[in-house]
């Protein structure tokens, strides 16, 4: 096939009508696209998207505390309470679930087990190995079973019975 091959110019018009075609439809885009990801901000006139509204309140404060912030005992992240091996309930527990599930309940040693073994065999836990025991040992010490309810028992003087 040489240069001067009819079929070959064939093909090179319809090339370049397709281009001259699709190239305002591409032009169109791409100035979309620029104008969503940097037209606003770059542009002078118009408000900056991603300008703080309010220099004189800092969005990063530079002389904020490390991380883990406490608040009265707890991680204000996880809402774990500080202790020994707090830190490896956290990771070990929040990489397959909410802390809320571990703040929000409370049994023995023997109960947080049966917890853990429950979760091996139907949840697909991987065996904790040497992180077991500290795990255990967290959980039973923090959020062990309360003697105080969300209200005391009832002082009942006398029982009657209800008519049938």
């Amino acid at each position: 096939m040489t240069t001067n091959d009819p079929s070959n110019r064939d093909l090179s018009k319809r090339l370049l009508r397709r281009l001259l075609e699709t190239t305002p439809l591409l032009l169109l885009w791409c100035a979309l696209l620029f104008y969503y990801f940097a037209g606003a901000n770059w542009w002078p006139s118009w408000p900056s998207r991603i300008e703080n509204p309010n220099p004189e309140r800092r969005v990063i404060d530079p002389e904020a505390p490390p991380f883990p912030v406490l608040v009265d005992g707890v991680d204000w992240r996880s809402g774990l309470k500080i202790g020994a091996h707090w830190q490896t309930v956290r990771a070990t527990c929040t990489a397959c679930h909410s802390a809320k599930l571990i703040t929000q309940n409370r049994a023995t040693r023997q109960g947080w087990e049966d917890m853990l073994r429950w979760m091996q065999a139907e949840q697909g836990l991987p065996d904790l190995g040497e992180r077991e025991g500290p795990i255990l040992d967290y959980l039973s010490t923090y959020y062990a079973p309360e003697t105080i309810g969300r209200r005391r028992v009832l002082a009942v003087e006398q029982w009657y019975e209800l008519p049938e």
